[in-house]
């Protein structure tokens, strides 16, 4: 019959009755082959919800899903969480089969009942000091609990005695700051070892050659090589940038120039000679080509700057003798007295602020002149134009 049935249902084509129909035969089919006793009041009930959450639509039945799963996790939020003792006691005793929700405790405690005020305690008197047993030292106490995820995070206290403890108790603590390591006395580096090491590993950019534009392989790549070049290496370095005596055509190529140390002597070059001896040293020579290329703190030595400023008085000197010496015979060559303003301004060499500032900006133009001539004239050379 229900075969029949089903066979009718599934000519029309109405799908949801014969879906509904084939369930309703296969459930009455198993019961024929087995009936199943007498169903219990909490499985008809569950039965029963399952049907009706069956007719409830899907949205709904997700509404009350959830629902019902945020009442069962009300427990889980409550302020203080269940001690251990909870867990252990739940554990052992059945689970009844209907759950309800735990009553949380509220954090704030009830207020006290009015009661008289205790009778002070009296005084005891101190236990007898007993001698140390030599029983074994306690057990340290466990640094992972048990319950640690329920359990609050205990904080470690310095054990610190009683008149430290006394005395920090009224201001906050702060963390140890980290001392410097003081020096070994045994000890041999020097404080200053490190910068020293720092700086001597400046690099340095080569210079080129203003007529054949190539690098010597003697230019130093750093301030430790500067300081160890020798006096044949500064030699040829003079040599491959010109600055020898007498000057060349690419001698005044370069920005800066230096008082050469080497003169030209049967188509070579060797070092000026005073005396017997050379005119400068390797300092000097050194000196001289860090100045050459832009070192700082390579000027000339305060020696040569005193000759220098001999010299310059030793001409003052000259040059006044020579205006006196013109100034008499222009006396005696009758021309009489000669007036106090012209020999205040004879004497006056000194310019003005505003003569200083047009003579430098003279030089200035006939400088920036020069160097376009040269370096036109120059690159004409190199590309064999010139």
């Amino acid at each position: 019959m229900y075969l029949v049935t089903y066979l009718c249902f599934h000519r029309t084509g109405n799908h949801r009755s014969k879906t509904s129909l084939l369930k309703m035969s296969k459930r009455r089919f198993s019961e024929s082959i087995s009936p199943s006793p007498e169903p219990s009041p909490a499985s008809a009930t569950a039965s029963a919800s399952a049907s009706a959450s069956a007719q409830v639509p899907a949205p709904k039945r997700r509404r009350m899903r959830r629902q019902r799963q945020q009442r069962q996790n009300r427990q889980y939020l409550s302020i203080d969480p269940p001690p251990p003792e909870d867990y252990y006691y739940q554990s052992s005793s059945p689970i009844s089969a209907t759950t309800t929700t735990p009553v949380v405790s509220s954090p704030i405690p009830p207020p006290p009942l009015s009661s008289p005020p205790p009778p002070p305690p009296l005084p005891t008197p101190p236990p007898p000091q007993q001698p140390p047993s030599p029983a074994a030292p306690p057990l340290p106490p466990r640094r992972n609990p048990r319950y640690r995820r329920i359990l609050p995070k205990q904080t470690a206290t310095p054990s610190t005695s009683t008149s430290t403890s006394a005395t920090t108790t009224n201001h906050t603590t702060h963390p140890p700051e980290p001392t410097p390591r003081p020096p070994k006395k045994g000890s041999k580096i020097h404080p200053y070892l490190h910068r020293i090491l720092n700086h001597l590993r400046t690099p340095l950019h080569a210079l080129v050659s203003s007529t054949t534009g190539h690098e010597h392989p003697d230019f130093p790549r750093s301030l430790l090589q500067y300081n160890l070049l020798t006096s044949e290496q500064l030699d040829r370095l003079a040599v491959h940038f010109h600055q020898v005596h007498p000057p060349v055509r690419g001698t005044f190529w370069y920005p800066v120039l230096i008082v050469p140390w080497l003169k030209r002597d049967h188509g070579t070059y060797v070092n000026r000679v005073v005396d017997g001896k050379e005119e400068v040293g390797l300092e000097v020579k050194r000196r001289r080509f860090g100045r050459f290329i832009g070192l700082r703190g390579c000027e000339e030595s305060s020696s040569s700057g005193n000759e220098r400023r001999r010299r310059g008085r030793r001409r003052a000197r000259a040059r006044a003798r020579e205006r006196e010496r013109e100034r008499e015979e222009m006396v005696n060559g009758g021309r009489g007295e000669v007036e106090e303003g012209e020999v205040r301004e004879e004497y006056e060499e000194e310019e003005t602020a505003e003569e200083m500032v047009a003579r430098m900006e003279r030089e200035w133009f006939e400088a920036m002149m020069r160097a376009r001539y040269e370096g036109e004239y120059a690159m004409r050379w190199k590309m064999g134009r010139g």
